[in-house]
Protein backbone atom coordinates (compact mmCIF):
# COMPACT_ATOMS: atom_id res chain seq x y z
CA UNK A 1 0.00 0.00 0.00
CA UNK A 2 1.25 3.14 -0.78
CA UNK A 3 2.12 5.98 1.90
CA UNK A 4 -0.95 8.63 2.69
CA UNK A 5 0.09 12.25 1.52
CA UNK A 6 -1.73 15.28 2.30
CA UNK A 7 -1.69 17.49 -0.38
CA UNK A 8 -2.39 21.20 0.26
CA UNK A 9 -2.85 22.28 -3.47
CA UNK A 10 -3.25 26.11 -2.84
CA UNK A 11 0.77 26.04 -1.47
CA UNK A 12 1.51 23.36 -4.11
CA UNK A 13 3.43 21.26 -1.84
CA UNK A 14 3.07 18.34 0.54
CA UNK A 15 1.95 19.23 4.00
CA UNK A 16 2.09 17.19 7.61
CA UNK A 17 -1.50 17.46 9.36
CA UNK A 18 -1.05 20.70 11.54
CA UNK A 19 -0.63 20.00 15.09
CA UNK A 20 -4.19 21.37 15.63
CA UNK A 21 -6.72 20.12 13.89
CA UNK A 22 -9.29 22.99 13.16
CA UNK A 23 -6.71 24.54 11.80
CA UNK A 24 -6.69 22.18 9.30
CA UNK A 25 -10.15 20.74 8.84
CA UNK A 26 -11.81 24.37 8.81
CA UNK A 27 -11.12 28.31 7.96
CA UNK A 28 -11.89 30.65 10.99
CA UNK A 29 -15.43 31.70 11.24
CA UNK A 30 -14.43 34.94 9.64
CA UNK A 31 -12.68 33.19 6.71
CA UNK A 32 -14.97 30.57 6.36
CA UNK A 33 -18.29 32.84 6.69
CA UNK A 34 -16.93 35.71 4.31
CA UNK A 35 -16.55 33.17 1.19
CA UNK A 36 -20.48 34.93 1.31
CA UNK A 37 -19.27 38.11 0.24
CA UNK A 38 -15.35 37.56 -1.11
CA UNK A 39 -16.36 34.17 -2.72
CA UNK A 40 -16.69 36.13 -6.27
CA UNK A 41 -12.98 37.81 -5.98
CA UNK A 42 -11.80 34.33 -4.26
CA UNK A 43 -13.43 32.38 -7.35
CA UNK A 44 -12.19 34.21 -10.38
CA UNK A 45 -8.76 35.33 -9.08
CA UNK A 46 -8.27 31.40 -8.31
CA UNK A 47 -10.24 29.89 -11.32
CA UNK A 48 -13.02 28.31 -9.32
CA UNK A 49 -16.04 30.12 -10.77
CA UNK A 50 -17.76 27.63 -12.86
CA UNK A 51 -21.31 28.39 -14.70
CA UNK A 52 -22.00 31.18 -12.31
CA UNK A 53 -21.10 29.01 -8.86
CA UNK A 54 -18.95 30.39 -6.51
CA UNK A 55 -16.49 27.78 -5.00
CA UNK A 56 -16.56 29.06 -1.47
CA UNK A 57 -19.24 30.75 -0.86
CA UNK A 58 -23.05 30.61 -1.43
CA UNK A 59 -24.43 32.26 -5.06
CA UNK A 60 -27.02 35.20 -4.56
CA UNK A 61 -30.14 34.53 -6.99
CA UNK A 62 -30.12 35.20 -10.65
CA UNK A 63 -32.47 38.24 -11.26
CA UNK A 64 -36.06 36.83 -11.97
CA UNK A 65 -37.16 35.79 -15.30
CA UNK A 66 -33.24 35.43 -16.68
CA UNK A 67 -31.47 32.35 -17.05
CA UNK A 68 -30.80 30.74 -13.85
CA UNK A 69 -26.86 30.62 -14.86
CA UNK A 70 -26.07 28.77 -11.44
CA UNK A 71 -28.27 25.87 -12.36
CA UNK A 72 -26.81 24.81 -15.68
CA UNK A 73 -25.79 21.45 -16.32
CA UNK A 74 -21.76 21.41 -17.04
CA UNK A 75 -21.12 19.08 -19.86
CA UNK A 76 -18.27 16.12 -18.93
CA UNK A 77 -14.59 16.97 -21.16
CA UNK A 78 -12.57 14.66 -23.37
CA UNK A 79 -9.92 12.83 -21.51
CA UNK A 80 -6.44 14.58 -21.64
CA UNK A 81 -3.39 13.71 -24.18
CA UNK A 82 -1.55 12.58 -20.46
CA UNK A 83 -3.19 12.11 -16.96
CA UNK A 84 -1.62 13.75 -14.22
CA UNK A 85 -2.59 11.50 -11.46
CA UNK A 86 -4.60 8.12 -10.74
CA UNK A 87 -6.10 6.37 -8.29
CA UNK A 88 -8.38 3.32 -8.27
CA UNK A 89 -11.34 5.30 -7.02
CA UNK A 90 -11.63 9.09 -7.00
CA UNK A 91 -13.41 10.56 -4.45
CA UNK A 92 -14.91 14.26 -4.74
CA UNK A 93 -15.55 15.35 -0.93
CA UNK A 94 -14.45 14.52 2.26
CA UNK A 95 -17.36 14.62 3.86
CA UNK A 96 -18.99 11.47 5.51
CA UNK A 97 -19.38 9.94 2.83
CA UNK A 98 -16.26 10.61 1.32
CA UNK A 99 -14.72 9.02 4.05
CA UNK A 100 -16.26 5.93 4.43
CA UNK A 101 -16.10 5.70 0.88
CA UNK A 102 -12.65 6.31 0.82
CA UNK A 103 -11.79 3.93 4.41
CA UNK A 104 -14.35 0.98 2.52
CA UNK A 105 -12.67 1.39 -0.78
CA UNK A 106 -8.98 1.31 0.64
CA UNK A 107 -9.75 -1.76 2.91
CA UNK A 108 -11.05 -3.40 -0.56
CA UNK A 109 -7.39 -3.11 -1.56
CA UNK A 110 -8.33 -0.29 -4.14
CA UNK A 111 -6.48 2.85 -4.26
CA UNK A 112 -7.74 6.03 -3.34
CA UNK A 113 -7.71 9.24 -4.20
CA UNK A 114 -10.15 12.49 -2.34
CA UNK A 115 -10.51 15.75 -3.57
CA UNK A 116 -11.40 18.75 -0.94
CA UNK A 117 -12.05 21.82 -1.80
CA UNK A 118 -11.91 22.83 1.73
CA UNK A 119 -8.80 23.31 3.88
CA UNK A 120 -9.96 19.87 5.78
CA UNK A 121 -12.26 17.27 6.24
CA UNK A 122 -15.54 16.36 7.48
CA UNK A 123 -17.73 18.64 5.11
CA UNK A 124 -21.48 19.21 6.78
CA UNK A 125 -21.01 16.31 8.62
CA UNK A 126 -18.60 17.42 10.91
CA UNK A 127 -21.54 19.61 12.13
CA UNK A 128 -24.26 16.58 13.30
CA UNK A 129 -24.80 15.32 16.25
CA UNK A 130 -25.95 11.69 15.27
CA UNK A 131 -26.32 8.41 13.28
CA UNK A 132 -29.88 7.38 13.55
CA UNK A 133 -30.75 4.15 12.40
CA UNK A 134 -34.14 2.17 12.60
CA UNK A 135 -32.79 -0.95 14.17
CA UNK A 136 -30.35 -3.78 13.51
CA UNK A 137 -27.28 -2.77 15.23
CA UNK A 138 -25.14 -4.93 17.66
CA UNK A 139 -25.97 -2.04 20.36
CA UNK A 140 -29.81 -1.95 19.32
CA UNK A 141 -30.14 -5.77 18.73
CA UNK A 142 -28.88 -5.64 22.67
CA UNK A 143 -31.47 -3.26 23.98
CA UNK A 144 -34.01 -5.00 21.96
CA UNK A 145 -34.98 -1.48 19.77
CA UNK A 146 -36.33 -1.51 15.81
CA UNK A 147 -38.93 0.17 14.19
CA UNK A 148 -41.11 -0.84 13.95
CA UNK A 149 -41.12 -3.59 16.13
CA UNK A 150 -38.34 -5.99 17.37
CA UNK A 151 -36.75 -8.21 15.92
CA UNK A 152 -34.99 -5.37 13.10
CA UNK A 153 -37.23 -6.23 9.65
CA UNK A 154 -35.38 -4.17 6.96
CA UNK A 155 -38.81 -4.69 5.08
CA UNK A 156 -40.64 -3.21 7.55
CA UNK A 157 -39.00 -0.69 8.53
CA UNK A 158 -39.57 0.13 4.47
CA UNK A 159 -43.33 -0.26 4.73
CA UNK A 160 -43.23 1.91 7.86
CA UNK A 161 -41.74 4.98 6.06
CA UNK A 162 -43.30 4.58 2.42
CA UNK A 163 -46.12 6.54 3.11
CA UNK A 164 -44.06 9.73 5.38
CA UNK A 165 -42.76 9.92 1.70
CA UNK A 166 -46.25 9.12 -0.41
CA UNK A 167 -44.75 6.54 -1.75
CA UNK A 168 -42.61 8.42 -4.32
CA UNK A 169 -39.10 6.91 -2.70
CA UNK A 170 -37.64 4.25 -4.58
CA UNK A 171 -38.59 1.11 -2.13
CA UNK A 172 -35.54 -0.66 -3.68
CA UNK A 173 -33.07 2.02 -2.47
CA UNK A 174 -34.62 2.73 0.91
CA UNK A 175 -34.24 -1.36 1.32
CA UNK A 176 -30.81 -0.75 0.34
CA UNK A 177 -30.41 2.23 3.19
CA UNK A 178 -32.12 0.13 5.67
CA UNK A 179 -29.79 -3.19 5.28
CA UNK A 180 -26.73 -1.05 4.87
CA UNK A 181 -26.98 1.70 7.38
CA UNK A 182 -27.04 -0.65 10.62
CA UNK A 183 -24.24 -2.63 8.53
CA UNK A 184 -22.49 0.82 7.73
CA UNK A 185 -22.87 1.38 11.84
CA UNK A 186 -21.42 -1.81 12.79
CA UNK A 187 -18.49 -1.75 10.79
CA UNK A 188 -17.79 1.88 11.79
CA UNK A 189 -17.30 0.40 15.42
CA UNK A 190 -14.93 -2.53 14.00
CA UNK A 191 -12.98 0.45 12.77
CA UNK A 192 -12.53 1.84 15.81
CA UNK A 193 -15.54 4.44 16.67
CA UNK A 194 -16.66 4.00 20.35
CA UNK A 195 -20.59 4.20 19.40
CA UNK A 196 -22.72 5.03 21.99
CA UNK A 197 -26.74 4.66 22.04
CA UNK A 198 -28.25 8.03 23.03
CA UNK A 199 -29.97 6.49 25.88
CA UNK A 200 -29.72 9.33 28.38
CA UNK A 201 -31.06 12.60 26.44
CA UNK A 202 -34.28 11.11 24.56
CA UNK A 203 -36.88 8.77 26.11
CA UNK A 204 -38.44 8.17 22.37
CA UNK A 205 -35.49 7.96 20.01
CA UNK A 206 -32.60 7.33 22.41
CA UNK A 207 -32.41 3.88 21.15
CA UNK A 208 -31.70 4.76 17.69
CA UNK A 209 -29.50 7.27 18.25
CA UNK A 210 -25.60 6.41 17.40
CA UNK A 211 -23.43 9.22 18.98
CA UNK A 212 -19.81 9.16 19.83
CA UNK A 213 -19.31 7.65 23.61
CA UNK A 214 -19.59 10.93 26.03
CA UNK A 215 -20.49 13.33 23.38
CA UNK A 216 -23.49 14.31 23.92
CA UNK A 217 -23.59 15.07 27.40
CA UNK A 218 -26.46 17.13 28.95
CA UNK A 219 -27.93 17.12 25.54
CA UNK A 220 -25.78 19.13 23.75
CA UNK A 221 -25.51 17.54 20.56
CA UNK A 222 -22.87 20.63 18.71
CA UNK A 223 -20.46 18.89 16.32
CA UNK A 224 -20.90 15.61 17.91
CA UNK A 225 -20.03 13.72 15.13
CA UNK A 226 -16.79 15.70 14.57
CA UNK A 227 -14.69 13.06 16.61
CA UNK A 228 -16.72 10.34 14.05
CA UNK A 229 -15.28 12.50 10.91
CA UNK A 230 -11.98 13.11 12.15
CA UNK A 231 -11.22 9.12 13.49
CA UNK A 232 -12.24 8.25 9.97
CA UNK A 233 -10.76 10.70 8.07
CA UNK A 234 -6.71 9.23 10.24
CA UNK A 235 -7.68 5.84 9.28
CA UNK A 236 -8.47 6.75 5.95
CA UNK A 237 -4.93 7.71 5.36
CA UNK A 238 -3.24 4.82 7.58
CA UNK A 239 -5.07 2.87 4.68
CA UNK A 240 -3.37 4.68 2.12
CA UNK A 241 -5.78 7.46 0.83
CA UNK A 242 -4.22 10.71 -0.60
CA UNK A 243 -6.29 13.90 0.63
CA UNK A 244 -6.07 17.38 -1.71
CA UNK A 245 -7.33 19.74 -0.30
CA UNK A 246 -8.39 23.46 -1.03
CA UNK A 247 -8.45 22.27 -4.71
CA UNK A 248 -12.20 21.87 -6.46
CA UNK A 249 -13.73 19.59 -9.28
CA UNK A 250 -14.48 21.74 -12.54
CA UNK A 251 -15.26 18.76 -14.99
CA UNK A 252 -15.73 15.21 -14.80
CA UNK A 253 -14.11 13.79 -17.26
CA UNK A 254 -15.69 10.99 -20.03
CA UNK A 255 -14.44 8.66 -22.79
CA UNK A 256 -16.85 6.32 -24.69
CA UNK A 257 -19.75 6.75 -22.27
CA UNK A 258 -17.85 6.42 -19.39
CA UNK A 259 -16.90 8.65 -16.86
CA UNK A 260 -12.59 7.88 -16.33
CA UNK A 261 -11.61 10.79 -14.04
CA UNK A 262 -11.99 14.42 -13.18
CA UNK A 263 -10.15 17.39 -14.21
CA UNK A 264 -9.65 19.93 -11.02
CA UNK A 265 -8.35 23.47 -10.43
CA UNK A 266 -6.73 24.51 -7.21
CA UNK A 267 -6.84 27.66 -5.35
CA UNK A 268 -3.56 29.14 -7.10
CA UNK A 269 -5.10 28.16 -10.82
CA UNK A 270 -3.09 24.88 -11.11
CA UNK A 271 -5.09 21.93 -12.74
CA UNK A 272 -4.96 18.48 -12.54
CA UNK A 273 -6.48 15.66 -14.53
CA UNK A 274 -6.94 12.70 -12.09
CA UNK A 275 -7.81 9.29 -13.55
CA UNK A 276 -10.29 6.61 -11.83
CA UNK A 277 -9.38 3.18 -13.38
CA UNK A 278 -12.42 2.27 -11.34
CA UNK A 279 -14.66 4.80 -10.56
CA UNK A 280 -15.71 8.49 -9.43
CA UNK A 281 -17.70 8.36 -6.20
CA UNK A 282 -19.35 12.10 -5.78
CA UNK A 283 -19.53 13.02 -2.31
CA UNK A 284 -19.61 16.91 -2.14
CA UNK A 285 -22.61 17.58 -0.78
CA UNK A 286 -25.85 19.21 -1.98
CA UNK A 287 -26.65 23.13 -3.23
CA UNK A 288 -28.29 24.24 -0.43
CA UNK A 289 -26.65 27.70 -0.83
CA UNK A 290 -27.22 27.69 -4.62
CA UNK A 291 -29.91 29.85 -5.39
CA UNK A 292 -30.56 29.76 -8.65
CA UNK A 293 -30.40 25.69 -8.78
CA UNK A 294 -33.13 25.78 -5.41
CA UNK A 295 -35.15 28.17 -7.83
CA UNK A 296 -34.78 25.66 -10.28
CA UNK A 297 -35.28 22.26 -8.31
CA UNK A 298 -36.81 23.05 -5.04
CA UNK A 299 -38.40 26.29 -5.76
CA UNK A 300 -40.80 26.34 -2.74
CA UNK A 301 -38.22 25.90 -0.22
CA UNK A 302 -36.25 28.79 -2.06
CA UNK A 303 -39.11 31.53 -1.60
CA UNK A 304 -40.07 29.88 2.01
CA UNK A 305 -36.85 29.39 3.86
CA UNK A 306 -35.36 32.39 5.53
CA UNK A 307 -32.07 30.84 5.95
CA UNK A 308 -29.98 27.60 5.21
CA UNK A 309 -27.57 25.67 7.56
CA UNK A 310 -26.32 23.68 4.57
CA UNK A 311 -22.56 24.24 4.15
CA UNK A 312 -21.58 27.81 2.25
CA UNK A 313 -20.06 24.96 -0.19
CA UNK A 314 -22.55 23.04 -1.01
CA UNK A 315 -23.26 24.75 -4.48
CA UNK A 316 -24.34 21.87 -6.23
CA UNK A 317 -21.49 21.91 -9.24
CA UNK A 318 -20.84 17.92 -8.70
CA UNK A 319 -24.58 17.52 -9.40
CA UNK A 320 -24.28 19.76 -12.47
CA UNK A 321 -21.89 17.84 -13.67
CA UNK A 322 -23.98 14.67 -13.09
CA UNK A 323 -26.47 16.59 -15.69
CA UNK A 324 -24.28 17.21 -17.84
CA UNK A 325 -23.03 13.58 -18.18
CA UNK A 326 -26.82 12.54 -18.87
CA UNK A 327 -27.98 11.68 -15.23
CA UNK A 328 -31.54 11.94 -14.20
CA UNK A 329 -32.68 13.85 -11.20
CA UNK A 330 -34.76 12.15 -8.23
CA UNK A 331 -36.49 14.36 -5.22
CA UNK A 332 -38.13 17.28 -7.40
CA UNK A 333 -39.06 19.87 -4.70
CA UNK A 334 -37.91 17.80 -1.64
CA UNK A 335 -35.43 19.97 0.78
CA UNK A 336 -35.02 19.20 4.88
CA UNK A 337 -35.96 21.72 7.28
CA UNK A 338 -35.73 22.94 10.58
CA UNK A 339 -37.75 25.75 12.05
CA UNK A 340 -37.04 28.97 12.98
CA UNK A 341 -34.82 30.22 9.71
CA UNK A 342 -34.41 34.10 10.37
CA UNK A 343 -34.73 36.07 7.51
CA UNK A 344 -31.26 37.57 7.17
CA UNK A 345 -31.00 37.09 3.36
CA UNK A 346 -34.70 38.61 2.77
CA UNK A 347 -34.00 41.37 4.16
CA UNK A 348 -30.30 42.08 2.95
CA UNK A 349 -28.68 41.64 6.61
CA UNK A 350 -26.22 38.75 6.38
CA UNK A 351 -25.97 35.69 4.17
CA UNK A 352 -28.69 32.67 3.68
CA UNK A 353 -26.35 30.59 5.44
CA UNK A 354 -26.25 30.99 8.84
CA UNK A 355 -25.05 28.31 11.70
CA UNK A 356 -27.87 26.40 13.21
CA UNK A 357 -26.17 26.91 16.91
CA UNK A 358 -26.32 30.85 15.96
CA UNK A 359 -27.96 32.34 19.54
CA UNK A 360 -30.27 34.85 17.20
CA UNK A 361 -31.48 30.81 15.88
CA UNK A 362 -31.60 29.30 19.15
CA UNK A 363 -33.92 32.53 20.19
CA UNK A 364 -36.33 32.46 17.29
CA UNK A 365 -36.87 28.60 17.86
CA UNK A 366 -38.53 29.07 21.06
CA UNK A 367 -42.45 29.58 22.09
CA UNK A 368 -42.70 33.00 22.38
CA UNK A 369 -46.21 34.69 20.45
CA UNK A 370 -46.01 32.77 17.09
CA UNK A 371 -48.44 35.01 14.53
CA UNK A 372 -48.53 35.61 10.91
CA UNK A 373 -48.58 38.63 8.89
CA UNK A 374 -52.24 38.69 9.43
CA UNK A 375 -51.89 38.45 13.28
CA UNK A 376 -53.32 35.04 13.71
CA UNK A 377 -51.16 32.70 15.87
CA UNK A 378 -49.79 29.56 14.49
CA UNK A 379 -49.40 26.65 16.61
CA UNK A 380 -46.04 25.46 18.57
CA UNK A 381 -44.43 22.09 18.18
CA UNK A 382 -42.53 20.88 21.02
CA UNK A 383 -38.47 19.65 20.27
CA UNK A 384 -39.87 16.52 22.47
CA UNK A 385 -40.86 14.74 20.38
CA UNK A 386 -37.54 14.82 17.99
CA UNK A 387 -39.89 14.94 14.78
CA UNK A 388 -41.37 18.33 15.76
CA UNK A 389 -37.91 19.97 14.77
CA UNK A 390 -38.52 19.87 11.19
CA UNK A 391 -42.66 18.99 11.35
CA UNK A 392 -43.24 22.79 12.45
CA UNK A 393 -41.00 24.47 9.65
CA UNK A 394 -44.10 23.27 7.47
CA UNK A 395 -46.24 24.99 9.54
CA UNK A 396 -44.11 28.17 9.31
CA UNK A 397 -43.90 28.22 5.76
CA UNK A 398 -47.32 27.86 4.80
CA UNK A 399 -48.35 30.83 6.80
CA UNK A 400 -49.60 34.19 4.22
CA UNK A 401 -46.37 35.20 2.70
CA UNK A 402 -44.07 32.40 3.56
CA UNK A 403 -43.39 34.09 7.02
CA UNK A 404 -43.79 33.50 10.75
CA UNK A 405 -42.79 35.77 13.82
CA UNK A 406 -42.21 35.50 16.98
CA UNK A 407 -42.77 38.07 19.70
CA UNK A 408 -41.31 38.98 22.94
CA UNK A 409 -40.43 41.48 25.80
CA UNK A 410 -37.46 41.94 27.63
CA UNK A 411 -37.85 39.33 30.26
CA UNK A 412 -36.05 36.76 27.05
CA UNK A 413 -32.89 35.85 28.97
CA UNK A 414 -34.96 34.88 31.64
CA UNK A 415 -37.85 33.69 29.75
CA UNK A 416 -36.09 30.84 27.40
CA UNK A 417 -35.32 28.73 30.26
CA UNK A 418 -38.97 27.71 30.78
CA UNK A 419 -39.33 26.11 27.27
CA UNK A 420 -36.96 23.30 28.16
CA UNK A 421 -36.66 23.22 24.30
CA UNK A 422 -34.14 20.16 23.27
CA UNK A 423 -31.61 18.97 20.56
CA UNK A 424 -30.69 21.65 18.53
CA UNK A 425 -32.95 24.54 20.18
CA UNK A 426 -31.23 24.32 23.43
CA UNK A 427 -29.11 27.64 23.42
CA UNK A 428 -25.52 27.43 24.35
CA UNK A 429 -23.79 27.77 27.02
CA UNK A 430 -20.21 28.69 28.11
CA UNK A 431 -20.61 26.04 31.18
CA UNK A 432 -22.49 23.71 29.42
CA UNK A 433 -20.85 19.82 28.99
CA UNK A 434 -18.37 19.95 25.51
CA UNK A 435 -18.84 23.62 25.45
CA UNK A 436 -15.12 23.48 23.58
CA UNK A 437 -15.93 21.74 21.14
CA UNK A 438 -17.66 25.14 19.27
CA UNK A 439 -14.88 26.85 18.68
CA UNK A 440 -15.33 30.49 18.97
CA UNK A 441 -14.78 31.58 15.22
CA UNK A 442 -17.77 29.08 14.11
CA UNK A 443 -20.39 30.49 16.87
CA UNK A 444 -20.51 32.23 20.19
CA UNK A 445 -20.90 29.58 23.37
CA UNK A 446 -22.73 32.48 24.69
CA UNK A 447 -26.00 32.31 22.77
CA UNK A 448 -26.45 35.82 23.82
CA UNK A 449 -23.81 36.69 22.27
CA UNK A 450 -25.55 35.78 18.88
CA UNK A 451 -28.34 37.62 19.95
CA UNK A 452 -26.58 40.90 20.48
CA UNK A 453 -24.85 40.57 17.17
CA UNK A 454 -28.32 39.95 15.24
CA UNK A 455 -29.72 43.11 16.88
CA UNK A 456 -27.12 45.30 15.70
CA UNK A 457 -27.52 43.86 12.45
CA UNK A 458 -31.27 44.65 12.85
CA UNK A 459 -32.25 41.20 11.79
CA UNK A 460 -33.87 40.94 15.34
CA UNK A 461 -36.27 44.17 15.31
CA UNK A 462 -36.29 46.15 18.89
CA UNK A 463 -38.89 48.92 19.69
CA UNK A 464 -40.78 50.69 23.06
CA UNK A 465 -43.97 49.72 21.97
CA UNK A 466 -45.60 47.36 20.05
CA UNK A 467 -47.06 49.47 17.42
CA UNK A 468 -43.59 50.43 16.81
CA UNK A 469 -42.66 46.93 16.95
CA UNK A 470 -45.16 45.98 14.43
CA UNK A 471 -44.06 48.45 11.76
CA UNK A 472 -40.72 47.65 12.04
CA UNK A 473 -41.89 44.08 10.90
CA UNK A 474 -44.55 45.24 8.48
CA UNK A 475 -47.62 44.31 10.18
CA UNK A 476 -50.56 46.68 8.94
CA UNK A 477 -51.06 49.34 11.65
CA UNK A 478 -52.86 47.99 14.74
CA UNK A 479 -52.56 44.35 13.62
CA UNK A 480 -50.04 42.99 16.21
CA UNK A 481 -51.09 45.30 19.27
CA UNK A 482 -54.32 43.18 18.73
CA UNK A 483 -52.53 40.05 18.64
CA UNK A 484 -49.91 40.91 21.86
CA UNK A 485 -53.35 41.33 23.74
CA UNK A 486 -55.43 38.68 22.80
CA UNK A 487 -51.80 36.87 23.71
CA UNK A 488 -51.63 38.33 26.96
CA UNK A 489 -55.31 37.71 27.98
CA UNK A 490 -54.37 34.14 27.53
CA UNK A 491 -51.41 34.12 29.46
CA UNK A 492 -53.90 35.86 32.17
CA UNK A 493 -55.88 32.86 32.19
CA UNK A 494 -53.27 30.36 32.33
CA UNK A 495 -55.20 27.66 29.62
CA UNK A 496 -54.44 28.19 26.19
CA UNK A 497 -56.48 27.27 22.89
CA UNK A 498 -55.86 23.51 22.31
CA UNK A 499 -55.35 24.02 18.28
CA UNK A 500 -51.99 25.85 19.71
CA UNK A 501 -50.75 23.23 21.43
CA UNK A 502 -49.07 25.55 23.79
CA UNK A 503 -47.99 24.19 27.23
CA UNK A 504 -49.45 26.35 30.36
CA UNK A 505 -45.31 27.29 30.90
CA UNK A 506 -44.68 29.38 27.88
CA UNK A 507 -47.78 31.11 28.36
CA UNK A 508 -45.71 34.30 29.04
CA UNK A 509 -46.89 37.77 29.13
CA UNK A 510 -45.51 40.58 26.46
CA UNK A 511 -45.34 43.53 29.30
CA UNK A 512 -42.30 44.89 29.80
CA UNK A 513 -40.25 47.09 27.03
CA UNK A 514 -38.50 47.40 25.01
CA UNK A 515 -40.35 44.89 22.69
CA UNK A 516 -38.59 42.14 20.01
CA UNK A 517 -39.97 40.64 17.21
CA UNK A 518 -38.05 38.15 14.32
CA UNK A 519 -39.55 37.22 10.69
CA UNK A 520 -38.47 33.80 9.68
CA UNK A 521 -39.22 31.01 7.69
CA UNK A 522 -38.03 27.48 7.10
CA UNK A 523 -34.57 26.62 8.42
CA UNK A 524 -33.20 24.61 5.41
CA UNK A 525 -30.44 21.99 6.10
CA UNK A 526 -30.17 19.33 3.42
CA UNK A 527 -31.49 19.54 -0.13
CA UNK A 528 -32.84 15.73 -1.22
CA UNK A 529 -33.43 16.66 -4.72
CA UNK A 530 -29.66 15.02 -6.60
CA UNK A 531 -28.55 12.57 -8.93
CA UNK A 532 -30.48 9.10 -8.89
CA UNK A 533 -29.07 6.03 -7.99
CA UNK A 534 -29.86 2.69 -7.86
CA UNK A 535 -29.24 0.83 -4.24
CA UNK A 536 -25.87 0.33 -5.10
CA UNK A 537 -25.28 4.18 -6.07
CA UNK A 538 -24.43 3.86 -9.04
CA UNK A 539 -25.93 6.98 -10.94
CA UNK A 540 -28.51 6.46 -13.60
CA UNK A 541 -29.51 8.14 -17.17
CA UNK A 542 -33.23 9.22 -17.94
CA UNK A 543 -33.84 5.57 -19.27
CA UNK A 544 -32.87 4.07 -15.70
CA UNK A 545 -29.17 3.05 -17.10
CA UNK A 546 -26.49 3.11 -14.72
CA UNK A 547 -23.65 5.32 -16.32
CA UNK A 548 -20.43 3.37 -16.01
CA UNK A 549 -17.72 4.68 -14.04
CA UNK A 550 -19.93 7.09 -11.93
CA UNK A 551 -21.51 6.71 -7.89
CA UNK A 552 -22.76 9.03 -5.95
CA UNK A 553 -24.06 8.99 -1.86
CA UNK A 554 -26.05 12.02 -0.33
CA UNK A 555 -26.56 14.37 -0.61
CA UNK A 556 -25.42 14.47 -4.48
CA UNK A 557 -27.91 11.37 -4.61
CA UNK A 558 -31.48 12.75 -4.06
CA UNK A 559 -34.47 10.88 -4.07
CA UNK A 560 -34.50 9.59 -0.47
CA UNK A 561 -37.36 10.91 0.95
CA UNK A 562 -39.28 11.16 -2.61
CA UNK A 563 -40.87 13.60 -4.32
CA UNK A 564 -41.74 17.57 -3.04
CA UNK A 565 -41.74 16.93 0.37
CA UNK A 566 -40.19 20.27 2.57
CA UNK A 567 -40.08 18.55 5.73
CA UNK A 568 -38.47 15.25 4.37
CA UNK A 569 -36.04 13.28 6.83
CA UNK A 570 -34.85 9.63 5.92
CA UNK A 571 -34.66 6.76 8.55
CA UNK A 572 -30.79 7.40 8.61
CA UNK A 573 -31.22 11.01 9.03
CA UNK A 574 -28.95 13.23 7.14
CA UNK A 575 -25.01 12.36 7.99
CA UNK A 576 -26.18 8.52 8.73
CA UNK A 577 -27.43 8.78 5.14
CA UNK A 578 -24.47 10.19 3.77
CA UNK A 579 -21.77 7.63 4.99
CA UNK A 580 -24.17 4.80 4.22
CA UNK A 581 -24.20 5.82 0.48
CA UNK A 582 -20.41 6.53 0.40
CA UNK A 583 -19.80 2.58 2.52
CA UNK A 584 -22.38 1.14 -0.21
CA UNK A 585 -20.89 3.19 -3.75
CA UNK A 586 -17.32 1.73 -2.18
CA UNK A 587 -18.80 -2.06 -2.07
CA UNK A 588 -20.27 -1.57 -5.29
CA UNK A 589 -17.14 -0.61 -6.93
CA UNK A 590 -15.04 -3.59 -5.44
CA UNK A 591 -17.69 -5.93 -6.58
CA UNK A 592 -17.96 -4.76 -10.25
CA UNK A 593 -13.95 -4.23 -10.50
CA UNK A 594 -12.88 -7.96 -8.74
Amino acid sequence: MNKSKIVNNAEGRENQQPANPEDHSGMSRRGFLKGAAAGAAIASGAGLLTGGTMAFGETKQTESGVDLKGAKPIPPIAPPTKWDKEADVVIVGSGGGGLTGAVKAAEKGRSVIVIEKLQGPGGASKEAGLFFTGGGTRLQNAVKFALPAFPYNPDALVEMVSPWYQNTADKNLLRALAVKGPECVDWMEDCGVPWELNLENDKYFGPGVHIWKGSCKDGNYTRAMKPVTDHMYELAKKKGAEFIFMTSVIGLVEKNGRIVGVKTKNMKGKTLFIRAKQGVILAAGGFGVNRDMLEKYTPYANSRCGSSFAMPCDTGEVIRMGIGAGADLAGLGSVSCFDGGVDWVHENRGTFHQYLYNGSTQLARQPWLSVDITGERYQYLNSDPAPNLWNLSAIQMSRPGGRGFVVFDNDYETNIWKFKQTYCRKPLTPTMANASRVPAWLAPTDWRDGVKAALKAGVIKKANTIEELGKQLGFDAGVLSQSVEKWNEVCRTGKDNPVYQYQPEWLIPIRKPPFFGIRLGGFLYATACGLRVTPGMQVVNKRGKAIPGLYATFHVAGGQVGEQSVTGICFLADVGLSMTGGYIAAETIAKESA
